[in-house]
């Protein structure tokens, strides 16, 4: 509704409007008492009325009457001088009895004597003394945080974000096959495309969202989806130095037209000694990459009782231990486990608020900032054997990684890596996984070797690693 100098406009869900001005003083004049707009409520079901002399009245009887969801009454003057009245957008005109033109051509009195409003109301007094109380319709929409066409892969689940003004309840309409879910909470749409194999399931088609206040309002957009039926591209297998994109894909040169995630410092399958990487991804069979930057003035946990490798041991959790021995060549300190050994640390620390590991604090702010590249296990922990792949080379380990003396890999790497705008060279002392009762195993990316510091007192820095499908 909106008010104006001589009276409102009522502006109707379908379109129309309905224009209510203020008459002037008189009696029995053209005009005269005409038939008042009123709303009629009948066991729960808002009906179109009107108000005469006798009382009120619904527009037609039976079931012929109008709910307040057609469209607007229209009223004018017939030939017999009776105000007569629409409610089909004028095919249509009903006859209501009350005479419109009085004995001499004065103005005609005033059918609403005031209108007012409130934050949530619109008040008509009208002039017989009833009155109508018509609420505000609040403001909506539901914006969605994508392409107005999005591309998936069959069996893919994308999580697409949401922002709302107002508040209301979300419904939704899907192609066939296709699964969505609304997360209010997290204001998040979760969207799956059918799986290659069901054959029956529509490869493309829009996603329909209604937001429905509760006075009734509503508000709808649309998301086009379409399941990408094109094969995948082929891919030459992974080498050292290659760049890995944050859509899963790498390249020897450097793609400007891509993101770059990170550099492949080794290729084969890093999930053969990880339990825990093989069950969660066991795609991610091609390699590892390290990140673009790393993390300085970094504590390992600043303030621990135990160790992790205790606490897997008396929760019976099944990760692997974090302690080994970096002597052992036939032990854990000489296996890719970082993955096993973050999520054990996670864990932990989510278990154990007040001995937080720090390591674990600044994976998730990486995580925030450089999100998980496409088809990957997600950024993780080096363990001190990933940490020696990443600062010497493979080639470069003959027994015990206690022995090794070379930052050969770091030396081909740190060229490649200054080529990505934003990029931070490999330095410093490096955090691994590797965990003893005070201390834990670091590599120094300056001369190779292996020491083991104390966990809370040395600030070192922290360069995350992931494994690729």
């Amino acid at each position: 509704m909106e008010l104006t100098e001589d009276g409102c406009i009522i502006h109707l869900s379908d379109g129309t409007e309905i224009i209510l001005t203020n008459g002037k003083s008189g009696q029995d004049a053209v005009g005269a008492n005409p038939p008042s707009i009123t709303i009629i409520e009948e066991d729960g079901v808002y009906w179109w009325g009107y108000v005469d002399e006798e009382g009120e009245h619904f527009f037609q009887d039976g079931d012929n009457r109008f709910p307040c969801t057609s469209a607007a009454p229209r009223i004018r003057i017939n030939e017999n001088g009776n105000w007569e009245i629409s409610l089909d957008g004028g095919l249509s005109w009903d006859d209501t009895g009350v005479k419109a033109v009085g004995e001499d051509g004065k103005d005609g009195d005033s059918f609403i004597d005031s209108i007012t409003d409130d934050e949530e109301n619109f008040y008509i007094l009208l002039g017989n003394g009833s009155s109508i109380v018509l609420p505000k319709t609040q403001e909506l929409s539901l914006t969605l945080d994508c392409e107005e066409t999005e591309y998936f892969a069959a069996g893919e689940t994308r999580e697409i974000g949401y922002a709302l003004t107002g508040s209301g309840i979300i419904t939704f309409t899907k192609p066939n096959g296709w699964k969505v879910s609304v997360d209010e909470e997290a204001s998040s749409i979760s969207i799956t495309a059918p799986a290659a194999e069901n054959t029956y399931a529509e490869l493309t088609g829009i996603i329909s969202f209604l937001l429905v206040a509760s006075d009734g309002s509503s508000f709808s957009t649309y998301i086009e989806v379409a399941v990408d039926t094109k094969p995948a591209p082929v891919l030459e297998d992974p080498e050292i130095g290659d760049y890995l994109y944050s859509d899963g894909t790498w390249s020897t040169d450097l793609d400007a037209g891509k993101t770059v995630a990170g550099v492949v410092f080794w290729a084969g399958d890093p999930s053969e000694a990880d339990p825990m990487l093989q069950s969660d991804f066991p795609g991610c069979t091609h390699g590892l990459a390290v990140s673009l930057v790393q993390y300085d003035n970094t504590a390992w946990q600043t303030n621990f009782s135990g160790t992790v490798t205790d606490w897997i041991t008396e929760k019976g959790y099944e990760y692997l231990p974090l302690e080994n021995n970096m002597y052992d060549t036939d032990g854990l300190s000489h296996k890719i486990i970082g993955y096993n050994n973050t999520m054990a640390m996670v864990h932990f620390s989510k278990e154990n608020p007040s001995n937080t590991i720090d390591i674990v604090t600044r994976l998730k702010e990486h995580r925030q900032q450089y999100p998980d590249p496409e088809n990957t296990s997600g950024w993780y922990c080096p363990s001190l054997f990933e940490l020696t792949l990443l600062c010497s080379g493979e080639d470069q380990i003959n027994g015990s990684i206690t022995g090794v003396w070379s930052t050969a890999m770091k030396d081909r790497l740190n060229p490649i890596l200054a080529e990505v705008q934003g990029s931070q060279p490999m330095s410093s002392y490096c955090w691994s996984t590797s965990e003893n009762e005070t201390s834990v195993q670091i590599k120094d990316f300056g001369s190779g070797w292996v020491m083991a510091p104390s966990k809370s007192s040395t600030q070192q820095s922290v360069r995350f690693i992931l494994a690729f499908n």
